[in-house]
């Protein structure tokens, strides 16, 4: 649980879920579709509860958020959590690449598309958009500001920030000592969700 004494704040995806809650749907109707016409077994609503975990845990729980000064990557069935202070770079591709010291984090949640990619390749060889470490971007995306930018320079403004309150500079011994308190947890329930399902569509498809 979040400590509601601390500052949260949620990145929304930059990719939209538009597609997980269209597969979220898909699930009900194959139901009504298969009870209207008499094709409604055990197999199928397992499968069905399968699809429907599948989908929710790659498309829709992934996400990002800072809690204070850790930064949060929530991913299928497990988190990271980093101290931001240990952050040494962060940039936005195809996925939020966050790194610190040796070890690289990854979040599918925010990403810039191929189209997105390119154009950037041509500006930065034209030499129209120079990119600074210390850059902040303070107006909240959907004004006039993209998404995976606003991301990509507000994590790196938190990491400056956070570097500078622990008084720890920059690439030093010190900042790597951090990422001792780096920690991942793996949530266990959704683990046991799809391993039952798994199991109950291998049984009644074998009954």
């Amino acid at each position: 649980m979040v400590d509601e004494s601390v500052e949260v704040q949620r990145f929304p995806p930059s990719n939209g879920r538009f597609t997980g809650y269209l597969g979220l749907a898909i699930g009900p109707a194959v139901l009504v579709l298969a009870g209207v016409y008499g094709g409604l077994g055990p197999a199928l609503v397992v499968g069905v509860a399968l699809f429907e975990v599948v989908v929710w845990l790659v498309m829709l729980r992934p996400a990002v958020w800072v809690e204070g000064d850790v930064l949060v990557l929530r991913h299928l069935v497990r988190t990271d959590r980093v101290p931001l202070a240990a952050v040494t770079s962060v940039v936005v591709r195809h996925v939020l690449a966050v790194f610190a010291g040796e070890r690289r984090f990854v979040s599918p949640t925010i990403a810039r598309s191929s189209r997105q990619l390119i154009g950037e390749a041509r500006a930065a060889r034209r030499g129209s958009r120079p990119s600074s470490w210390l850059s902040e971007v303070t107006a909240p995306a959907g004004k006039g500001v993209d998404q995976a930018d606003f991301v990509e320079q507000r994590l790196r403004h938190l990491a400056e920030q956070a570097r500078l309150a622990r008084g720890v500079a920059a690439r030093s011994p010190e900042q790597e000592a951090l990422l001792g308190e780096a920690g991942r947890t793996t949530s266990w329930p959704w683990v046991g969700v799809v391993v039952v399902l798994a199991v109950a569509l291998v049984v009644t498809l074998l009954v």
